[in-house]
């Protein structure tokens, strides 16, 4: 079995350009195939367009509905401080010991460019960009299929992630949004 970070990566007999690129077209191919699949099933069922649904459901403004909040610094320097430093780097390299390192310089920073997200609805495109690695099921990873993708994201795509799902978690117990069972 391979692990990340392991030394002993395997090593692929055949023309190393080819496997990328069947690795590529596979992995860039299989979220249509399957989202075809689902439109398939529900034209099967008769099952209306989930946009149509949404299209036609109105939307009303509750106190209880949830909305991202501005964060703090304290809150992002919170986060940062407890992700696991070994934690990957994405494509653009920065890794989590050098945003530590020099934390209390580039916070505000962070914290501007996340709350600028959450107020205009828009998530920096640049922190979308993933760098894929497969990381073989069984013996024959020559074949993409045999791959599983895993995409390291860049380490703020990650601090923001955290952010939103602690408050998202927060709004769930406060308003008691958990299935009791």
């Amino acid at each position: 079995m391979y692990v990340i970070g392991d030394s002993n990566r395997p090593t692929y007999p055949r023309d190393a350009t080819v496997v990328v690129e069947e690795f590529n077209d596979f992995f860039t191919t299989v979220g249509m195939k399957s989202a075809q699949l689902a439109k398939d099933i529900a034209q099967q069922f008769e099952l209306p367009p989930v946009i149509e649904t949404l299209a036609l459901t109105t939307a009303t403004v509750d106190d209880n509905m949830f909305q991202l909040r501005q964060v703090t610094t304290e809150e992002v320097s919170e986060i940062i401080t407890m992700m696991p430093s070994n934690k990957a780097p994405g494509n653009n390299t920065v890794h989590l010991r050098v945003l530590k390192d020099c934390l209390s310089s580039v916070v505000q920073p962070i914290t501007s460019i996340i709350n600028s997200s959450f107020l205009k609805g828009i998530f920096p495109s640049q922190w979308k960009i993933s760098e894929i690695t497969p990381i073989p099921k069984n013996d024959d990873y020559e074949e993409a299929e045999n791959n599983r993708p895993i995409s390291l994201l860049p380490v703020l795509s990650k601090v923001c992630e955290r952010v939103v799902h602690n408050q998202f978690t927060n709004y769930l117990i406060q308003n008691e949004r958990f299935p009791t069972n």
